[in-house]
Protein backbone atom coordinates (compact mmCIF):
# COMPACT_ATOMS: atom_id res chain seq x y z
CA UNK A 1 0.00 0.00 0.00
CA UNK A 2 1.23 3.19 -1.37
CA UNK A 3 4.96 1.46 -0.76
CA UNK A 4 5.10 2.66 2.91
CA UNK A 5 6.63 0.97 5.67
CA UNK A 6 4.31 -1.51 7.93
CA UNK A 7 4.42 1.39 10.78
CA UNK A 8 3.79 3.94 8.65
CA UNK A 9 0.48 1.83 7.21
CA UNK A 10 -0.50 1.11 10.32
CA UNK A 11 -0.80 4.69 11.85
CA UNK A 12 -2.33 5.50 8.70
CA UNK A 13 -4.88 2.99 9.12
CA UNK A 14 -5.59 4.00 12.80
CA UNK A 15 -5.67 7.61 11.66
CA UNK A 16 -8.55 6.77 8.48
CA UNK A 17 -10.34 4.96 11.67
CA UNK A 18 -11.41 7.92 13.79
CA UNK A 19 -10.21 10.70 11.50
CA UNK A 20 -10.61 14.30 13.43
CA UNK A 21 -13.21 17.00 13.10
CA UNK A 22 -12.58 19.51 10.66
CA UNK A 23 -12.53 22.26 13.32
CA UNK A 24 -9.57 20.39 15.01
CA UNK A 25 -7.47 20.25 11.41
CA UNK A 26 -4.67 23.36 11.78
CA UNK A 27 -5.57 24.56 8.95
CA UNK A 28 -4.23 28.23 9.95
CA UNK A 29 -0.85 26.58 9.13
CA UNK A 30 -2.11 26.93 5.13
CA UNK A 31 -1.08 29.46 3.29
CA UNK A 32 -3.23 31.20 0.97
CA UNK A 33 -2.47 29.22 -2.09
CA UNK A 34 -2.76 26.19 0.09
CA UNK A 35 -6.16 26.84 1.17
CA UNK A 36 -7.31 27.55 -2.29
CA UNK A 37 -5.50 23.74 -3.46
CA UNK A 38 -7.26 22.36 -0.79
CA UNK A 39 -10.99 23.63 -1.26
CA UNK A 40 -10.56 22.58 -5.06
CA UNK A 41 -9.29 19.20 -4.13
CA UNK A 42 -12.18 19.00 -2.42
CA UNK A 43 -14.76 20.09 -4.77
CA UNK A 44 -13.03 17.92 -6.96
CA UNK A 45 -13.43 14.56 -4.92
CA UNK A 46 -17.16 15.40 -3.72
CA UNK A 47 -18.12 15.11 -7.53
CA UNK A 48 -15.72 12.99 -9.34
CA UNK A 49 -18.98 10.81 -9.25
CA UNK A 50 -20.28 13.35 -11.33
CA UNK A 51 -23.18 13.03 -8.64
CA UNK A 52 -22.36 15.91 -5.01
CA UNK A 53 -25.17 14.52 -2.81
CA UNK A 54 -26.51 17.44 -0.23
CA UNK A 55 -24.62 16.09 2.37
CA UNK A 56 -21.64 16.66 -0.17
CA UNK A 57 -22.66 20.02 -0.49
CA UNK A 58 -22.85 20.95 2.64
CA UNK A 59 -19.59 19.77 3.72
CA UNK A 60 -18.19 21.50 0.93
CA UNK A 61 -19.41 24.55 2.37
CA UNK A 62 -17.71 23.73 5.65
CA UNK A 63 -15.01 23.66 4.15
CA UNK A 64 -14.76 26.68 2.63
CA UNK A 65 -16.06 28.73 5.37
CA UNK A 66 -13.17 27.05 7.64
CA UNK A 67 -10.47 27.63 4.86
CA UNK A 68 -11.38 31.16 4.38
CA UNK A 69 -11.60 30.78 0.02
CA UNK A 70 -13.70 32.11 -2.50
CA UNK A 71 -16.12 28.95 -3.92
CA UNK A 72 -13.98 28.38 -7.56
CA UNK A 73 -16.54 25.92 -8.99
CA UNK A 74 -18.68 28.38 -10.73
CA UNK A 75 -21.73 27.17 -9.65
Amino acid sequence: MLNLTKDHRARLDAMLESPLPLAQVLLSKLGPKERSFAFVAAAWLAGVDEDVDPKEQERLAEIQELLGVDDVRGD
